[in-house]
Parts: structure tokens; sequence; C-alpha cells
């Protein structure tokens, strides 16, 4: 029986843990909790977006996501940068959510933030293991 896909939070915590050097106990679960926030990061943009989040109507700029989810601009710099440590390769956060907004736009508004840990990450892109 084939495996499934992995998922986001999946492949995060694969990349972030392969970036440490560490396979101890303490590194793996130190990436999973890492992957998870990154994840949560691509969903809670997703949210935004899909709330119309964006002042011009188009896709929500950092400052944007930063007003929607009242945080300060200085800690939405911190979630994104955590993004393109867990997705090398990936300028920022809005591709991958972006992906996860079209396909999973009704899910995201009932469920929240958890769908994203269940989206199953596009194939193509570099991975850790």
């Amino acid at each position: 029986m084939a495996r499934p896909a992995r998922t986001l939070g999946e492949v995060a915590a694969a990349n972030l843990l392969a970036a440490s050097g560490d396979t101890g106990i303490v590194a793996q679960m130190k990436a999973v909790k890492r992957g998870a926030a990154a994840a949560t990061t691509l969903a809670c943009l997703a949210i935004a977006a899909i709330n119309g989040a964006a002042e011009d109507g188009g896709w929500p700029t950092q400052a944007d996501y930063s007003a929607y989810w009242k945080r300060d601009l200085r800690h939405s710099q911190r979630e994104w940068a955590l993004v393109r440590e867990a997705f090398p390769g990936e300028e920022g956060p809005d591709r991958l959510a972006r992906i996860l907004a079209l396909d999973y736009r009704q899910r995201l508004v009932s469920d929240g933030p958890s769908a994203a840990l269940s989206f199953a990450f596009p194939t193509g892109l570099p991975t850790a293991a």
C-alpha cells in the first residue's frame, strides 16, 4: 500500500530537523513544534486572504496580515522567516498559502488553521527527507 502524501507539517519538520544537524529526541520535538508553527502561518495567511484582509482587495501583504491578526509587524516577520527556514527555496509563505487557500477554502473557513497540518505537500518541491 502506498504511503499517503506528506503533509506541510511533516515536510516542515523534516526540513527543520535536517537543517539543525541534530537527530536527538529534543531536536525532533523542536522541529515538530516549529514545523507546526510554520504550517499554521501558512493557514493563517490563507484565512486572512479568504476573509479579504488585503486593503487593495488582492493578496495580503505582511502588513495586511499583521493588521488582520492584530500582531505587530515584527512578530509577523519572525513567522514569515520561519516559513522560509522550514521550506527552503520558498521566498515566503505566499505561494504555499495561495495553494492552501485555493484547495481548502471552505475547510479553512470552517476548521481554522489546523487544516494546514493535513494539507498534502505539493509534489516537485525540494524536501530534506
